[in-house]
């Protein structure tokens, strides 16, 4: 059919009446924000060449109506409409939205926006003009950070076309959110383009967050729970200690400058710094030495390095996430809040003399070059490629051999007896995610409270929700059975969030299990000989990346896994 040519009516933002306005604002808030250099060179290029009315409605039918006599059989331009949506999701998030968007004198509030170059226009002009056009006293954009393209290996990112390695990859490959943060921050194109590479990824993985980062930390606290008890010891400051600090303070000055000029990548290149003087310190002091020759002097290096540890968290949780952040503070005592993670402008010592410390946990591991070399193979090629490819070897494996069941090594924080129940504790566990989930088990016959409080359980958690004398359960913990002798597995060398799987299976979890699918995904579960779990009575049950086995603590050979 031959297109007709027809006439319609549109709404336009009057963009050339707006240009003085807008020219100001640009003026001054550029500077006052410290635009990056694209996004200020692009918006220029608008302004210098001429603003022209720009239409902001389209005829079609997916989109947001417009809301006026005449016009209701259209829909907004998307990029006109869109980032009004961030006001109104404000608003869905708390009803003191006006706070935000229109702050009484002596509120400070500062709109950041973070993004890809392309969208730069209309957050730099067609928003701004916007909100000038309303002729109110709108909350406007004083920061925008934008960056140039991310290419992959020796070609270029495509969602479109599949290529390169997107979320649903990350999440599958096991490597915890915190390296892929780190990882895309560090190499963020914030001036000219970056490729994601294998090789980089894992040598950013190995030698700055295991070796420096996770290095500092980990040594440090297995120090202070073996040489002084779980307890930071009186700290008394040398001339080289207080020379130290300084040192800590010029990086803790040029990280908050960076920070506050949002160059992520400078500023996470200075926290690493620190941990770099951390590590330094350690290895000049050696407190392994002295806690032989020179006690005192050993614990006051350990509280020192302590208290950088704890300056380390606060600082690396902006680029790692609070999750990462959240079991650093654990390993020092302290409860991670607003307060806890607030960045002081000079290293401060915020751990008191006496304060008990915890469990010291591995926050990174090696990624082997066998694993980085399967990676890039995995990844290779398109999605469409993959996924085809996936579906052969699926059809090519046996059926016994894939594992239905999301199991993950947790540890119990909480366990208090339930209210309405003689048999039922209601525990929260720890399993790697952003917030504990809350369990409810029938172990009151067999454990004392204080017997599970602080042990390392194997937790499914690809269970559907169920509620136990009213209170919804979210997993289930995993126990081993024989002529009533009832023992939780355990896994206790393991490092919480770690996933479990039979040694040679094809990990495919099933979603939301019901008990009955439970039992039938569980069925091939049974204690084996030396405590050992096997599945299908050949596949020893251990964890993904430490290798722990699994253990029956004690169930005799034949025993269920239930």
């Amino acid at each position: 059919t031959e297109p007709e040519v027809q006439k319609t009516n549109h709404l336009f933002l009057d963009l050339p009446e707006l240009k003085d306005e807008l020219a100001k604002y640009v003026e001054e808030t550029s500077k006052k924000g410290d635009w990056s250099a694209n996004a200020l060179t692009m918006t220029q290029t608008w302004l210098r060449d001429g603003l022209r009315k720009r239409c902001i409605t389209r005829d079609l039918k997916w989109g947001t109506p417009v809301p006026l006599e005449g016009y209701t059989d259209k829909v907004f331009y998307v990029w006109f409409d869109a980032p009004i949506g961030y006001i109104s999701i404000t608003a869905s998030c708390t009803d003191e939205w006006r706070k935000w968007w229109f702050p009484q004198p002596g509120q400070d509030i500062e709109l950041v926006q973070f993004m890809g170059k392309d969208n730069v226009p209309f957050h730099t002009v067609i928003f701004p003009s916007t909100l000038i056009a309303t002729r109110k006293d709108w909350t406007r954009m004083q920061a925008i950070s934008t960056t140039e393209y991310l290419n992959y290996e020796d070609g270029k990112f495509s969602k479109r076309n599949g290529v390169g390695v997107f979320g649903t990859d990350a999440k599958e490959t096991n490597i915890p959110a915190e390296v892929w943060r780190y990882y895309l921050l560090s190499n963020r194109p914030e001036l000219a383009d970056s490729t994601f590479l294998w090789s980089d990824f894992t040598a950013k993985n190995n030698d700055e967050l295991l070796k420096n980062l996770g290095n500092f930390i980990n040594r440090t606290l297995s120090f202070v729970t073996k040489s002084f008890d779980s307890s930071i010891p009186p700290m008394e400051l040398s001339k080289e200690d207080e020379e130290v600090v300084a040192n800590i303070n010029l990086e803790l000055e040029e990280y908050i400058k960076q920070m506050d000029k949002v160059a992520l990548k400078a500023g996470i290149k200075k926290a690493m710094a620190i941990s770099k003087i951390g590590n330094q310190y350690l290895q000049n002091n050696k407190p392994w030495v002295l806690d032989k020759t020179d006690k005192k002097r050993a614990g006051s290096v350990l509280a020192f390095a302590s208290n950088l540890v704890h300056l380390l968290a606060d600082l690396m949780e902006p680029f790692l996430g609070s999750h990462w952040s959240g079991k650093v503070y654990s390993m020092i005592g302290v409860e991670a809040t607003a307060a806890t993670s607030k960045i002081t402008d000079r290293f401060v010592f915020k751990l008191r003399t006496g304060q008990r410390t915890g469990e010291p946990v591995l926050l990174f591991r090696e990624i082997k070059d066998k694993e980085r070399d399967e990676l890039r193979k995995k990844y290779a090629g398109s999605q469409a490629e993959r996924l085809a490819s996936a579906s052969a070897v699926q059809s090519d494996t046996n059926a016994d051999s894939v594992f239905r069941l999301d199991l993950r090594v947790g540890v119990v924080h909480e366990c208090v007896e339930h209210p309405e129940s003689q048999t039922l504790f209601i525990c929260k566990v720890d399993v790697g995610e952003e917030s504990p989930r809350e369990l409810v088990a029938g172990l009151r016959e067999f454990y004392k409270r204080e017997e599970i409080v602080g042990r390392k359980v194997v937790v499914v958690c690809n269970m559907a929700r169920t509620r136990l004398a009213g209170i919804e359960s979210q997993g289930m913990m995993l126990t081993a059975e024989k002529k009533k002798n009832v023992k939780l597995l355990e896994v206790s060398d393991a490092t919480v969030g770690e996933t479990l799987v039979p040694e040679g299976t094809t990990l495919d979890p099933s979603p939301a299990l019901d008990r009955r699918a439970f039992q039938a995904a569980s069925k091939g579960l049974r204690v084996g000989r030396e405590s050992s779990i096997l599945f299908e009575k050949r596949y020893a049950l251990k964890s993904a990346e430490s290798n722990t086995l699994a253990s029956s603590a004690g169930v005799a050979e034949g025993g269920k896994v239930k």
